[in-house]
C-alpha cells in the first residue's frame, strides 16, 4: 500500500517503502516511479488536471512534473521488538573503576514518532529507578 496525505496547502505526500538492511541515503528514482504509479492506480486525481483532460490517463511523468521534492527517512526496527531497558557501562578514571547507568530506547521502526512520548516517559522512569 502507498499511503498518501493531503496537506492544507493542497500538496500531497506520497510514500513509502520498507526494506531490510537498506541504508541507501537517498530516494531511488525507480522507487519514486513505483510509488507514483501505485498511487495513480488508486487516486489518479493526484495528477494535474491537464493530464486527465479528454479521458487521458495520467502518467508518472505528469506527476513528476509537479513534484516538489523527494526524500528518504530511516526508521530502524529491531528484531525482537523495541529495546527499552536499563544497563550500565564500566569505565576507568585515573585507575578507579566506575559504572554509569544507561537506558536503551531504540528499535521503534515505523511507529517511532507515534510512540516517542510514551517510550520517553518510560525511559525517564527507568533512569530514575537506577539513579
Amino acid at each position: 500500500m502507498t499511503p498518501g496525505r493531503t496537506l492544507s496547502r493542497g500538496e500531497v505526500i506520497l510514500g513509502g517503502t520498507k526494506g531490510v538492511n537498506d541504508w541507501y541515503p537517498s530516494a531511488r528514482p525507480a522507487t519514486i516511479d513505483d510509488i507514483i504509479s501505485r498511487t495513480l492506480a488508486i487516486a489518479p486525481e493526484i495528477a494535474p488536471p491537464f493530464s486527465r483532460e479528454g479521458g487521458k490517463t495520467p502518467t508518472v511523468e505528469d506527476v513528476k512534473g509537479i513534484m516538489i521534492d523527494s526524500g528518504c527517512g530511516f526508521r530502524p526496527v529491531r528484531k525482537g521488538g523495541i529495546r527499552l531497558e536499563t544497563g550500565s557501562v564500566e569505565w576507568a578514571d585515573e585507575g578507579v573503576r566506575k559504572q554509569t547507568p544507561l537506558v536503551f530506547n531504540y528499535g521503534h521502526g515505523g511507529y517511532g514518532y507515534q510512540s516517542s512520548w510514551g517510550s520517553a516517559k518510560l525511559a525517564v522512569d527507568l533512569l530514575k529507578g537506577v539513579l
